[in-house]
C-alpha cells in the first residue's frame, strides 16, 4: 500500500459490507515508485468464506485519480471455508555483489546520481518463488542485507513484476544508472554482508512468507576518479580491471613499490572518464 498517511479514517476495511477496525504499520521504500510501504494490520482471525473489501482515497488508486476526496478501491479478496495453507518453493539467490564508492565532493548533487561522499549499492540475481495460485504480479519481495556479526538491517520492497536487480558498476565507471528510489546502501568495506530475500503472495493468505538462503560476501571498495582515497578501495567485483587505490585492500597481496606507483599513475589518467548524466 502506496501513501504518506495511515490514518483510519482515510483507509477502510469491510467484512461482507460491515466496517473492521484497522491499524498500520509503516514497513520501509517501495521499488520503483518513491513512496512509502504501510502493512495493514488485519484481525488475527478473518472469518471463512468472506469477502474483504480495502478502500483509501483515490491518490493510492490507478492512474487516472479521481477526484481528491474520492474513495477508491484498493483491493479485495474472499476467504475461503477452511483453512488450507498449501506451501510454497522460497525464491532462490543465485549470486551478490556489494560495492562501497567514494566520490568527490563536486559530484554530490551534480547529476551523476550521486547524493553523498559514500554510497552503496547491491547487484544479484535470483530464481524467483512459486507460490500456488499467485502470478508475478501478485508476489511481494523484501531483499533484507544485514551484517554478517550483527548489525541493522537495511530492506528494499519490490513486486514480482517489477523485480530488483541492482546496479552494476565497474572501476573505470563507478557511477550508477539510476535514481535514488533503486536504493542506496550504508556499507562498510570492513565487513561482511548477508543477503536472504522473502517473497509473499495474493494466492494464499494463510500462508506465511517464504525466505531463501542467506548468501553473504564483502564490500569491494571503489575510489571515484577525483575522490582523495587514501587507503583500501579499488577493484571492480569479480574484474580484472584493477581500481584507483594506491595501496592494498585488505584481502590483496602485498604489491612491491614499483607496481604501487604504476598504479597510481593509472589512476591519474583514470580521472579522465566520462561522467554519466542522472536519468530523469
Amino acid at each position: 500500500m502506496l501513501g504518506a498517511t495511515t490514518s483510519n479514517e482515510d483507509i477502510t476495511l469491510t467484512a461482507n459490507g460491515s466496517p473492521v477496525p484497522l491499524s498500520f504499520t509503516e514497513v520501509g521504500r517501495f521499488f520503483p515508485s518513491q513512496g512509502e510501504l504501510f502493512r495493514a494490520n488485519l484481525p488475527d482471525l478473518l472469518e471463512p468464506s468472506t469477502e474483504y473489501v480495502l478502500q483509501g482515497p483515490a491518490s493510492y488508486g490507478t492512474p487516472p485519480y479521481a477526484d481528491a476526496g474520492a474513495s477508491v478501491e484498493l483491493t479485495r479478496f474472499t476467504t475461503a471455508a477452511t483453512y488450507d495453507k498449501v506451501a510454497g518453493t522460497p525464491p532462490s539467490i543465485g549470486w551478490l555483489k556489494l560495492w562501497s564508492v567514494r566520490y568527490p565532493l563536486d559530484d554530490i548533487a551534480s547529476g551523476n546520481c550521486v547524493f553523498a561522499e559514500y554510497q552503496g549499492y547491491v547487484q544479484l540475481d535470483f530464481q524467483p518463488a512459486q507460490i500456488p495460485s499467485t502470478t508475478a504480479t501478485g508476489m511481494l519481495y523484501t531483499l533484507t542485507i544485514t551484517p554478517r556479526t550483527g548489525g541493522a538491517p537495511q530492506s528494499l520492497h519490490f513486486a514480482g513484476d517489477a523485480p530488483f536487480k541492482g546496479h552494476e558498476l565497474s572501476a573505470a565507471d563507478p557511477y550508477p544508472n539510476s535514481l535514488p528510489s533503486e536504493w542506496f546502501l550504508d556499507l562498510d568495506p570492513r565487513r561482511e554482508y548477508c543477503a536472504t530475500l522473502s517473497a509473499r503472495g495474493d494466492g494464499d493468505n494463510a500462508r506465511l512468507a517464504v525466505v531463501s538462503e542467506p548468501v553473504c560476501t564483502g564490500v569491494v571498495e571503489l575510489c571515484a576518479p577525483g575522490a582523495e582515497c587514501k587507503s583500501g578501495g579499488g577493484g571492480g567485483a569479480g574484474d580484472d580491471d584493477g581500481g584507483c587505490s594506491t595501496t592494498p585492500s585488505p584481502r590483496a597481496p602485498v604489491f612491491p613499490p614499483l607496481l604501487l606507483l604504476a598504479a597510481a599513475l593509472a589512476c591519474a589518467g583514470a580521472r579522465a572518464v566520462r561522467r554519466v548524466g542522472c536519468p530523469g
